[in-house]
């Protein structure tokens, strides 16, 4: 075995929480799919100095040229996922391991359990459900809700893909049930996808609008059929611009001490999904650093604001009453961390 694979096992025998780094597993498409990768992943290694400025229309362009149901499909070994390479979003994750959203994963594998409840709001294709549902390994136990049809149907052959590892359910995360919300989709611009409250968000020529009823992240719970008790609910949401209003329609969950994961974007300098947060809910809010620190606490939004430093990016946060388990737990796996590395993963003021 190669010296360096060797240190890399090793390094994971020292570590429960190493994580295999997905990789491309199978193309489905033939000799033309695996061209669209290579290309695909030129320019991709090109545009990675830039950020990826220019990706998404690389990838469009490149579509041209092919089939749009090209596809190849990741695996770490314990799940697979489906990437359309027409789809300029997921693409740029394929080349040198798929190394989405780490900050995420780390939080993930610390506080997730066979108990563990994860109701996944804004699914898009389902990669988060899987991933946790590879790790609760129950799936009543993982939820997926999407509201865009065609992220529906690709999140549906992700569940498919995984052997029904998760359920599904096409709604609107909402702050009301019941609702018919008018849904703005476009088929490669996965971050404009949103509900439209207002005529000047109308749907431009290049936009589908679609009608999708809402739920509230409360009443998800309702819908399912929990065959035991329903333990710690952990609950991602990624719905674009309606974060408030899915807060709102969780007040029980979030009373019950559920774990929330959010994104803040970083072109909102006042922070407001944060701010609501910390003034309705008062719980305790992190950001989810991409380097080894991993967790710092946010004590009020000036300090987030210095956090957030592009303002084309979305940042993760989680949030949770003081006494939650799963942030306990969180909080002492960084600690051993520390006492295992000797580097520092979490600041004093947050112990």
């Amino acid at each position: 075995m190669p010296e360096e694979t060797v240190r890399r096992e090793a390094s994971r025998s020292e570590n429960p929480l190493a994580r295999r780094r997905p990789m491309v597993a199978a193309t489905d498409g033939g000799n033309a799919a695996r061209l669209q990768l290579l290309l695909a992943s030129l320019f991709e290694k090109t545009l990675r100095p830039l950020h990826y400025h220019g990706l998404w229309q690389a990838t469009r362009f490149l579509a041209r040229f092919f089939s749009p149901q090209n596809a190849v499909i990741i695996s770490d070994g314990s799940w697979k996922f489906k990437i359309y390479l027409a789809d300029g979003y997921w693409t740029r994750w394929i080349v040198d391991g798929f190394t989405y959203e780490d900050e995420v994963a780390k939080v993930l594998d610390r506080i997730l359990t066979p108990k563990s409840l994860f109701i996944d709001c804004g699914a898009n294709n389902g990669y988060w459900s899987l991933y946790a549902a590879s790790r609760i390994g129950s799936n009543d136990r993982v939820v997926a809700i999407e509201a865009g049809e065609m992220n529906f149907r690709r999140l549906q052959e992700n569940m498919e893909l995984n052997g029904r590892s998760f359920r599904i359910l096409q709604k609107a995360i909402f702050s009301q049930s019941n609702l018919h919300l008018q849904f703005r989709t476009h088929p490669s611009r996965h971050a404009s996808n949103r509900c439209v409250f207002d005529t000047k968000d109308a749907p431009s020529a290049e936009y589908v609008s679609e009608s999708v009823e809402s739920i509230t992240i409360d009443d998800v719970l309702k819908e399912i059929p929990l065959n035991h008790e329903t333990g710690e609910v952990i609950v991602k949401i990624d719905v674009e611009g309606t974060e408030i209003a899915a807060l709102r329609g969780a007040v029980k969950l979030i009373a019950d001490g559920a774990l929330m994961i959010y994104e803040d974007h970083g072109r909102d300098r006042a922070c407001e999904v944060t701010d609501h947060i910390l003034r309705e809910h008062g719980l305790d809010v992190y950001f989810l650093h991409r380097d080894d620190r991993l967790i710092s606490k946010v004590e009020d939004i000036a300090q987030l604001a210095t956090l957030k430093k592009r303002p084309g990016r979305g940042y993760n946060l989680l949030a949770a009453r003081p006494e939650s388990p799963a942030l306990g737990r969180l909080l002492n796996s960084v600690r051993e961390d520390k006492k295992r590395t000797g580097s520092v993963v979490i600041p004093d003021h947050a112990r």
